[in-house]
This record gives C-alpha cells, sequence and structure tokens, in this order.
C-alpha cells in the first residue's frame, strides 16, 4: 500500500503493454506493411499481437491478403493464411485474393 492507504499502481502484469513496446498498427498501417512486404519480423509480430489484422480492412476495404497477393508477397501471403485471413473476403467492388 502506498503512503494514506491507498493503494499504489499495479505493476504492469503480462497483458499490460509495456512502455517501450510500439503500438500496434491500425488495419490501414498494417496493409501498407503486407503490401511492402519488406519486413517480415514486424508483419509476423503484428500478426501475434493482434491475429485480427490479417482479417481486417483498411479504409477503402482492402484486405492485408489482397495487398500482398497484388504485390507477389509470397511469403506474405503466407503468414496471413496462417494468422487466418480469408482468402474469400472481399472488397467493396467484389474482388477476393
Amino acid at each position: 500500500m502506498a503512503s494514506g492507504g491507498a493503494p499504489g499502481p499495479a505493476p504492469p502484469g503480462p497483458s499490460s503493454p509495456r512502455a517501450d513496446a510500439p503500438a500496434p498498427p491500425s488495419p490501414s498501417s498494417f496493409c501498407r506493411l503486407a503490401a511492402r512486404g519488406s519486413d517480415l519480423p514486424a508483419i509476423a509480430a503484428a500478426l501475434a499481437s493482434n491475429p485480427a489484422l490479417a482479417s481486417s480492412p483498411d479504409a477503402q476495404g482492402f484486405y492485408p491478403l489482397q495487398w500482398a497477393a497484388l504485390h507477389d508477397r509470397a511469403a506474405v501471403v503466407t503468414l496471413l493464411l496462417q494468422a487466418g485471413a480469408l482468402p474469400s473476403a472481399a472488397n467493396p467492388a467484389g474482388q477476393t485474393a
């Protein structure tokens, strides 16, 4: 207990973000990361911290799998599929990966 009888702040637990940890990417920035495909460790880390990114569209309604496939990023496509990305997810024009 802290002085005055009030409990002090709780120590960071396993689910608490570390102060020095980067913020998880937004769906739009994750789609750009997938399209570039140049930083596989960052893509894998983002998916590990937030698997929903694999199936989250960007602001225009395009999915990371669509961007990775469009830009011929086979390794990124594999990571996304392993994380649960749906090949049948369609953008507003009805296009799929």
